[in-house]
C-alpha cells in the first residue's frame, strides 16, 4: 500500500510519502517499507529551501539492509 501527502501551506510545501507492502521472489517471500519526507519554504515563486530524508528498508526481516537518506534542496 501506499499513503502519499501533499500540503501548500502559505510559502510552504510539505510532502509525506509512506509505502510498504509483501514480495516475492523466487521462494524468498518478505516484507518492505518506505517512507519520505520533504519540506521547503518559499522566499519567491522561484526561490526555495527545502530538506528531504528517505528511508528504505527493502526486507524488514533482515538487518543491516535499511538505506537512510538526506538532503538538502
Amino acid at each position: 500500500g501506499n499513503l502519499f501527502v501533499n500540503w501548500y501551506p502559505r510559502y510552504w510545501n510539505i510532502v509525506l510519502e509512506f509505502t510498504g507492502g509483501e514480495v516475492q521472489q523466487g521462494d524468498d517471500e518478505g516484507r518492505y517499507r518506505a517512507y519520505m519526507v520533504e519540506v521547503s519554504h518559499f522566499f519567491t515563486k522561484n526561490f526555495g529551501i527545502g530538506a528531504r530524508y528517505d528511508d528504505f528498508d527493502p526486507n524488514t526481516d533482515l538487518t543491516g539492509d535499511r538505506q537512510m537518506d538526506t538532503s538538502l534542496v
